[in-house]
Formats: structure tokens, C-alpha cells, sequence
């Protein structure tokens, strides 16, 4: 069987590990990049003939497209290419023919990546309607709760799993205490460490140095800005957002004590949970005004700045926020797991938050939908909802009816598990996961399982 890897910035270096030994097992392996820097990388120990190199040089070549994409839609959410939108819709046209033809020639039967850049999510549509049954594009991802395990989905919004995977380690489930409980994700206390470093003087110092030398620029990326003046203002306007960000007042966990209260914890963004997963919804200061909109009179909204997305929003979206009654800001660093527990209900667009409050009792109204919505008081909310409803009560009221198809908690933790494998397939480059050979190995054999069974 063929498989092919997307080259993802330093998450290549995983693949390739990963591909390694799969290799070994006798898979063939391809890879499809898109900078010169990893393609070098990957020509170490893969035939220059198994790697498809799409780079920026690619959208200087006229290039038919093989289907309908909706190619505005995914360049106006890409991080990057919404920059340079002309250049990167014909970037997305002229890659269409080159992965169809590569595919094809391969006969490459799963395509493994992400989906956080527009190029990624525009292969797993034309897999999905050039490839349906022939090779689809899949997503190794985490389950987030418990940690340590992964699934592989099928379509760009993370909200359902391939096929192969309902059920496939049933003998799983035995390891692991039933009911599963509300954990930190491990992903999620790896990355505060490296904020709080980034934060530190001699990180703020080795970012101006990278920006002015340009060292870690690959000026033939299209998931980059390659624009100099542009990357100058980000940086500068990001820094001037993380001063003006500090000024503001943030409330502590004593100060809410007693208090009735719903709490939205924002998204850093650009990100995929919100820019792809959570699309239509990513406009995160409307949506605080929406479930303003419906609070009863006694109640205040707490927003949760992410601590990785400070110097991301300008000053004016926290001052629009604040000219609202009862909207108040909670200290980034209070714990989230205190905060469910002392909240009325969680409101999110796709965050792991929302499962963690339906592991607890707590109502998470979810307004995209997640793979965890099938969890009981897990609450698919659209703007129709809130603008249907009387107030908060009557929308609760209303979406308690959908419980009676979910899973409990207990359900759901059997279910999890067992269409879930062992590994860890997305750790920091900083985890020592990154590289540890134990996990290599439980991941290459997860994967084995799969494509075996698939």
C-alpha cells in the first residue's frame, strides 16, 4: 500500500519518523511539500520521484483547476495567503492538477496531514470528490481527553472519525478508568510552558534578531508572509497589543466566588480550530455579543484571553467588549477546571473546554461541530438559536431535548477509547515526546493497525 505525508513545517521531522518506520514495514511512502528546505530534507532518504514539491514557484505556471473548492472561502481563513489573496487564489488553482496527477501515478491510497492551511483542507476536498474510496486525505489528531491517544478524521471540521476507527481497540477501554474524567490536555500545559518563555527578555530579543536576519524565512513558502513590510507591521503591532494588553483589568477566581456566571474562553487566531473547524463563526467579538445579548439581568460574561494569543488582538476589540454591562475579563492564567466548576455554562466554537464542562455536569454550548458533540450536554448552538430564544433559560430548556440521543458520559468514554490508538502524534517540537522512540513506535504501530484494518 502507498501512503503519502504532508510536509508541515517542523511537524515533517515527525512524519518522517513516522514514515520511517512504516517503510521498514513495507509501505511505500511519498510525500507532498511545499518548501525547498524540508524537500532537501526528505531527499535524504526518499527518491526525489515519491516527493511532490508545490512551493511559491508553483503559482508562476498557469494551471487549470480540476473542480469547484470554494477557493475564497479557504483563502480568506488561510493565515497566510488572506495577506496576498490574488496570489494565493491562483496558488490553489495551479496545485490542483499536480496533486490530482501525483496521486493518481502513485496510487496513493491514504494522504496523511493537517488541516490548518488552505492548501491541506483543498486536498481533502478533491480527495473527497475526485478520490472518494480511492485515496482519502486523513487527519491524525488528538482526542484531547483522556491524553495520549489519537484518531484519524476524514473531513476539515474534526467532527467525525474515519470509518476503520469506530471501535477498532474495544480491548483498550480495560486500561482506562471508566467514567473518563475533565483533564488538562498535555498539549495544552506544553504549550503555556513555551508561552511563558517566549514572554521572557532573551526570547523577545532572539525574535527581533530572527526578524531582522529573516533566518527563519523560507521566501518560497506559501504558509508564510514573505512580504518584509508586512512582517514588520505584525510584529510591531503584536508587540504594542501585548503592552496595551497589560493595562487592562482582569478579574481573579475570588473575585467571582458567589457570582453567577457564564464564561467564553477565545481562540487564538488565526488558528484551525476557529478559522477552519469553527468557520462562520470566527468572528469572536460578535460572537461575546451574541451571548451577551441573551444573559439575564443578574448574570456577567467572563472572557478568558488564551495566554498564547496575547499581542494577537488590538486594544479596541477588548475596549468594545468592555463598553458592555456585566462583560469582564478573567486573569489568563486562572484555572480553567475551577472556573467550569463555579460557572452557569461554558459557551465555545469548537474548544476542548466545552468537553471538559459536559465531563462535568456543566452545559458547553458548542457552535461548530466537534467530534465531543455527542456527549450529553454538549449543545450545537447556531445564531438562529440565540436569536430564537427568549432568553438564556429558554435556550437551555430548548437544547436539553437534544440529550436524549447523546451518549452519557460513560458511553462516551467507551466509545472514545475505543475508536481512539496510542500515541502521540501532535507534540511540541519542544516535547520531549517529539522524538522519543517509544512513542515513535506505538504511533507507527497505531498507524499499522489502522491502514491494516482500513
Amino acid at each position: 500500500m502507498n501512503i503519502a505525508f504532508i510536509s508541515n513545517f517542523q511537524k515533517t521531522y515527525l512524519f518522517s519518523m513516522i514514515a520511517k518506520g512504516l517503510s521498514e514495514m513495507g509501505y511505500g511512502i511519498y510525500w507532498i511539500c511545499f518548501q525547498k528546505k524540508y524537500y532537501d530534507f526528505l531527499l535524504e532518504n526518499n527518491s526525489k520521484n515519491n516527493i511532490l514539491l508545490l512551493n511559491r514557484d508553483v503559482a508562476k505556471v498557469v494551471g487549470e483547476p480540476v473542480g469547484e473548492y470554494k477557493l475564497n472561502e479557504l483563502v480568506y481563513n488561510d493565515r497566510a495567503l488572506g495577506n496576498e489573496r490574488d496570489w494565493g487564489l491562483q496558488f490553489l488553482r495551479n496545485i490542483q492538477c499536480p496533486f490530482v496527477d501525483f496521486v493518481t501515478k502513485a496510487h496513493i491510497r491514504y494522504v496523511f496531514g493537517e488541516m490548518t492551511y488552505a492548501h491541506e483542507i483543498l486536498m481533502n476536498r478533491i480527495c473527497r470528490d475526485r478520490f472518494s474510496g480511492i485515496c482519502d486525505y486523513l487527519h491524525p489528531q488528538s482526542i484531547r481527553i483522556p491524553n495520549g491517544r489519537f484518531t484519524f478524521m476524514d473531513t476539515e471540521f474534526q467532527d467525525t472519525f474515519h470509518p476503520t476507527c469506530i471501535n477498532i481497540n474495544k480491548g483498550d477501554v480495560a486500561n482506562y478508568r471508566i467514567p473518563i474524567i475533565a483533564v488538562r490536555p498535555q498539549r495544552v500545559a506544553e504549550v503555556d510552558v513555551e508561552v511563558k518563555k517566549s514572554m521572557s527578555l532573551a526570547s523577545k530579543f532572539a525574535r527581533i534578531k530572527r526578524m531582522v536576519t529573516e533566518e527563519n524565512i523560507d521566501k518560497d513558502s506559501p504558509c508564510l508572509i514573505v512580504d518584509r513590510k508586512q512582517r514588520y507591521v505584525k510584529a510591531v503591532r503584536e508587540e504594542i497589543n501585548k503592552r496595551q494588553y497589560g493595562k487592562w483589568v482582569r478579574l481573579n477566581i475570588d473575585d467571582v466566588r458567589g457570582k453567577k456566571f457564564f464564561l467564553y474562553p477565545l481562540h487564538i487566531q488565526p488558528e484551525s480550530s476557529v478559522d477552519v473547524v469553527g468557520r462562520y463563526y470566527e468572528d469572536q467579538l460578535q460572537i461575546i455579543k451574541n451571548i451577551w445579548r441573551i444573559m439575564p439581568d443578574n448574570y456577567i460574561l467572563l472572557v478568558k484571553e488564551h495566554s498564547n494569543a496575547i499581542g494577537n488582538r488590538s486594544y479596541g476589540f477588548y475596549k468594545h467588549c468592555k463598553e458592555y454591562p456585566n462583560i469582564y475579563f478573567i486573569n489568563e492564567y486562572t484555572d480553567s477546571h475551577e472556573l467550569i466548576d463555579l460557572s452557569e455554562a461554558i459557551f465555545t466554537n469548537s474548544g476542548t473546554i466545552g468537553l471538559e464542562a459536559a465531563l462535568k455536569g456543566k452545559p458547553a454550548f458548542v457552535f461548530s461541530h466537534i467530534f465531543y458533540d455527542k456527549l450529553k450536554g454538549v449543545y450545537n448552538t447556531s445564531i438562529d438559536d440565540l436569536k430564537s430564544c427568549v432568553n438564556y433559560f429558554d435556550l437551555l430548556e430548548k437544547k436539553q431535548t437534544e440529550n436524549e440521543m447523546k451518549m452519557s458520559v460513560e458511553e462516551y468514554s467507551h466509545y472514545i477509547i475505543a475508536s481512539s490508538f496510542p500515541g502521540v502524534v501532535d507534540p511540541p517540537v519542544s516535547s520531549p515526546l517529539f522524538t522519543d522512540e517509544t512513542n515513535i513506535r506505538t504511533v507507527v504501530k497505531s498507524f499499522d493497525l489502522f491502514l491494516k484494518n482500513a
